[in-house]
C-alpha cells in the first residue's frame, strides 16, 4: 500500500531539484525500501524465534521455522512469560516484520504453528509476568479466554514501531489492527465480544513540540540553573529526529551533557580559590545553587523519568527519582491493596486533566472538541488545596488549551475568568454545564 503514496513523478522532482533529501518526507520518499518476505522471515526466525526456542530448550514448533538456522549455538535462558518479550523495528516502514512478529507470537493455523502465547500457557514451567505479577494461566484459566485476549495483548505488550514517515507509520498501525481482527475471527471470536483496541506502539519520529519562547520560559524558572541548561540541550538534540528516527540517542545526548556538567563542577571545587566572592562564570554551565557533586546523580532522573515521561524537573515526584507511568494490568493487579490508592495519586505524574461536565441529569459527560482557545484540558497538577501547583518554584502553571495552544499562566493571572481547578460552584469536580473546565488530579473522581 505504502508505494502508492509516493509516486515517481513527485520522486523524479525531488531528485532533479536537489542531490540530498532536504528534510525528512524527502528522506522518506526517496529512500524507500521494501523487504523481501524470505529476509524478514530469516531475520525474525533468528531473533525472536530463536529467543523462544532457547527459552523453550528447543521443545517448540518453532525450531522447525523454515529459515531458522538449525545448527547455531543454543544459550540457555531463562523463561519469561510472553507478555514480557517486546519486539522493536526501528524502521518499521509499514509493519512487514512487526506484521510476522504477530504470526509468531499468535500462532498461524495455516502453517501448523500454535504460537508462542499458547505455547507459554499449555508449559508446565508458569513464570510470572513482569505486568500482572501472575503467570499466563492464572490471568487466563482456559485457552478459550486466552485466545480471545492474545490479538489485544500482542499489541500492548509485544510490538513496537518507530518510522519517521507518518504515513508509514498509520499504514503500520492499520495492518496490525486488520491483523488482530483476524486473529480474533480464526479463535471464533464474535465482533461484539472482541476486546477494543485502542492504540498500537507504533510512533513517529519527531522533533519535541513547543516554541522557542515557551521552551525558554519554562528552562529558566528551573532551579538550579544547570536543569535549565539541560533542558535546552535536550530539546535542541531533538530537532534532528524527523530526519535520524531512532537512530538519535537522546539519552545518551543528556548523560553526556550531565557528565561535562559534573566534570566542571568537579574542577571548580578543586580550584578553591582565596576569595570571598564567586569568581566571574566561564564558558560552560551556570553550577550556582549546587554544593554536592551527589546533585548529578539524579539530574539526568529529574529531566526525564525512567520511561521517557517528561516531568516538571523541580516537582516531588521528579525529586523522588524513578517515576514511571503503571500499566494497566498494574493497576488491574492492585484493586482491593493499598497499592492501588497509591497508584492512583501518583499515575498522572506532575499533570492534571479535565474532568469533563455533568448534563441536567447528573450524568457525567465527556467533552467534545470544539476547539476553543479558553477551554484548558490539561495543565500542571493541583496541590490538595486545589487552588495552586507547585511544580515550578516561580509559581509559573503550563496549560493545555482546547485549539492546542499551550499558555503560561502567573499567579495573578491563574484564575482571573475562571477556577482553573474548581467547578462553578467551588467544588474540585466535574463541571457543572458544558462551559465549565476543571482540571483535576489522577485521583480526583468526577
Amino acid at each position: 500500500v505504502y508505494q502508492y503514496f509516493n509516486g515517481e513523478d513527485e520522486r523524479r522532482q525531488m531528485r532533479a531539484e536537489s542531490q540530498a533529501p532536504r528534510n525528512s518526507r524527502e528522506l522518506a520518499v526517496r529512500n524507500q525500501f521494501f523487504t523481501p518476505r524470505y529476509v524478514v522471515q530469516f531475520l525474525t526466525d533468528n531473533s525472536l524465534g530463536q529467543l523462544w526456542v532457547e527459552m523453550r530448550q528447543g521443545a517448540t514448533r518453532l525450531a522447525e521455522l523454515d529459515f531458522l538456522v538449525k545448527d547455531s549455538e543454543r544459550l540457555p535462558r531463562p523463561a519469561k512469560d510472553p507478555r514480557d518479550l517486546r519486539v522493536l523495528d526501528p524502521a518499521c516502514g509499514s509493519g512487514h516484520f512487526l506484521l510476522y512478529c504477530f504470526d509468531l507470537l499468535a500462532g498461524d493455523p495455516s502453517r501448523g504453528l500454535a504460537g508462542i502465547y499458547l505455547e507459554a500457557w499449555r508449559a508446565e514451567e508458569q513464570p510470572p509476568s513482569q505486568a500482572t505479577g501472575n503467570s499466563l494461566r492464572q490471568d487466563y484459566p482456559t485457552a478459550e479466554a486466552l485466545l480471545k485476549a492474545v490479538p489485544e495483548l500482542i499489541l500492548r505488550h509485544n510490538l513496537h514501531g518507530v518510522d519517521i514517515d507518518p504515513r508509514a507509520a498509520q499504514i503500520a498501525a492499520l495492518a496490525l489492527w486488520m491483523r488482530a481482527q483476524r486473529g480474533f475471527q480464526e479463535a471464533g471470536i464474535p465482533a461484539a465480544e472482541r476486546p477494543p483496541i485502542r492504540r498500537t506502539n507504533v510512533v513517529t519520529a519527531e522533533p519535541m513540540p513547543g516554541d522557542q519562547l515557551l521552551v525558554h520560559e519554562f528552562s529558566t524558572g528551573l532551579e538550579p540553573r544547570v536543569l535549565g541548561e539541560l533542558f535546552q540541550q535536550m530539546v535542541e538534540a531533538m530537532q534532528l529526529a524527523g530526519e535520524l528516527g531512532s537512530l538519535l540517542r537522546i539519552d545518551r545526548a543528556l548523560e553526556s551533557a550531565v557528565a561535562e556538567a559534573r566534570r566542571q563542577f568537579v574542577a571548580e571545587e578543586q580550584l578553591q580559590l582565596p576569595v570571598f566572592e564567586q569568581p566571574a562564570r566561564q564558558l560552560g554551565f551556570d553550577l550556582s545553587g549546587i554544593s554536592d557533586a551527589s546533585f548529578f546523580d539524579s539530574a539526568e532522573e529529574r529531566i526525564v523519568a525512567d520511561d521517557g515521561t517528561v516531568l516538571c524537573p523541580d516537582s516531588t515526584l521528579s525529586r523522588r527519582g524513578g517515576f514511571r507511568v503503571p500499566s494497566l494490568d498494574e493497576v488491574k493487579a492492585a484493586v482491593g491493596t493499598p497499592r492501588f490508592e497509591e497508584l492512583v495519586q501518583t499515575m498522572g505524574g506532575d499533570y492534571g486533566y479535565t474532568l469533563g461536565h455533568r448534563n441536567s441529569a447528573g450524568v457525567l459527560q465527556p467533552n467534545l472538541n470544539l476547539r476553543r482557545g479558553d477551554y484548558p484540558i490539561m495543565a500542571d497538577a493541583p496541590d490538595e488545596c486545589c487552588e495552586k501547583s507547585s511544580n515550578h518554584p516561580d509559581g509559573i502553571h503550563h496549560v493545555l488549551f482546547e485549539d492546542g495552544r499551550i499558555r503560561t499562566l502567573r499567579p495573578h493571572t491563574l484564575h482571573r475568568d475562571d477556577h482553573l481547578y474548581r467547578n462553578h460552584r467551588g467544588s474540585v469536580a466535574a463541571g457543572v454545564d458544558p462551559d465549565d473546565a476543571v482540571i483535576g488530579d489522577s485521583h480526583h473522581q468526577p
